[in-house]
């Protein structure tokens, strides 16, 4: 073999080395973005009991919308039935200031809201000081916090009792023979305008003290910590939660926003080795496996993504869009790995077998379809090319 020889083999070798690390600048096409959003705060009736307190606040939490609609539309009412005050002025003068009181309360809504939240805090962390761990109590708190996450911490503060009043006085129809009765306006207005809410008076409870994580990076807010810190006591301490599958997923959201990979990937190892018959075992192969595709753990990275999506296709259910994207992404896995071989162009010929059998076409299912038909080609060209210079 001549030096001219040895150069253009040594040129195409290093192009074939490099050739994967190209095209994974632009592959694969197709991103799959993974939304989180949490259950609602919730409680089993059974704790209604133990925590009357705190399961009064969480159902009126709960109601807000409801009750924020009902007060509106009563206040409305109110508005509309001044039109049966015959003085002029007394029926302007309290139109004016029903219209204020409206205004007052709806902008008093949010913060009317704040404390609901607040309060059902308090109580919850004030219980797990009677109860040294509890799942329920500790995804309570973490869901409340979700989403507020990346705001600043807030102490909770002692509930303030608000009680929503019955049905203010309206006005009477007045009838052909009855009279109007002149009251002076200051009479009519005293009459009407009544507190929209009615604070009762509470004995002063001490507040809980509540100390902030130790950690104090800087990249970190406080709320996103307390959520990690009561989510991870759940994994940790109870693994027969019913609802660990979802803990998982807000844990993993997390450590995604806190660019903390090697702890995500750490935890949906976890949880794989731990729950092999997991309802949702699928989604979480799949979800450790684009882990290990975009966020390098080791040099052989998209190797061990082969592995954990081909786990994941195998538990999908065949003809389902999420198994036509875990075959997707383990020929692409297949690809771009060391082992830049037939099983690359064996997947990418599946995918498209798998996305053309589907019972809807979509541009999604298109585009997996077109990538495999250019991969598939570029992987024969350039194994051809391969066997010709070793012949020469």
């Amino acid at each position: 073999m001549n030096l001219r020889t040895l150069v253009v083999h040594s040129v195409f070798w290093l192009f074939l080395l490099v050739s994967p690390m190209a095209f994974a600048l632009q592959a694969p096409g197709l991103d799959f973005e993974f939304g989180y959003q949490p259950a609602d705060p919730m409680l089993p009736d059974s704790y209604a009991e133990a925590y009357p307190e705190l399961l009064r606040d969480l159902k009126a939490y709960l109601d807000w919308d409801t009750t924020k609609k009902a007060l509106t539309q009563e206040m409305d009412e109110q508005i509309k039935l001044t039109r049966k005050i015959k003085k002029y002025k007394e029926r302007k003068a309290l139109q004016k200031q029903l219209r204020e009181d409206k205004k007052k309360m709806i902008a008093d809504f949010p913060e009317r809201k704040k404390r609901l939240w607040s309060a059902i805090i308090y109580h919850a962390e004030k219980a797990l000081q009677d109860n040294s761990s509890d799942p329920y109590l500790l995804m309570l708190i973490a869901r409340l916090y979700y989403p507020v996450r990346d705001q600043d911490y807030k102490d909770p503060q002692p509930p303030v009792v608000e009680a929503i009043p019955g049905p203010r006085p309206v006005f009477e129809e007045e009838t052909k023979e009855e009279k109007a009765v002149e009251k002076t306006e200051e009479d009519e207005l005293a009459a009407y305008k009544t507190p929209l809410i009615e604070k009762e008076e509470t004995p002063e409870v001490e507040t809980a003290e509540v100390t902030a994580p130790a950690e104090k990076k800087p990249e970190y807010v406080k709320n996103m910590l307390r959520i990690r810190d009561a989510v991870a006591e759940v994994l940790e301490k109870h693994q027969d939660f019913p609802n660990h599958a979802e803990a998982v997923s807000m844990l993993a959201q997390l450590y995604s926003e806190l660019k903390q990979t090697r702890e995500k990937a750490q935890m949906w190892d976890d949880y794989v080795r731990l729950h092999p018959d997991s309802p949702v075992i699928a989604e979480i192969l799949f979800r450790l496996a684009y882990t290990h595709f975009h966020s390098p753990q080791s040099f052989d990275h998209f190797t061990q993504a082969a592995i954990f999506f081909e786990k994941a296709a195998a538990k999908y259910e065949v003809g389902t869009l999420w198994h036509c994207r875990s075959l997707y992404m383990l020929a692409w896995s297949r690809y771009l790995s060391r082992d830049f071989n037939e099983q690359a162009k064996k997947s990418f010929v599946e995918v498209y077998n798998a996305a053309k059998n589907m019972s809807e076409e979509t541009p999604e299912l298109e585009a997996m379809k077109k990538e495999a038909l250019v991969q598939v080609k570029h992987i024969i060209d350039t194994n051809e090319r391969a066997s010709k210079i070793s012949f020469e």
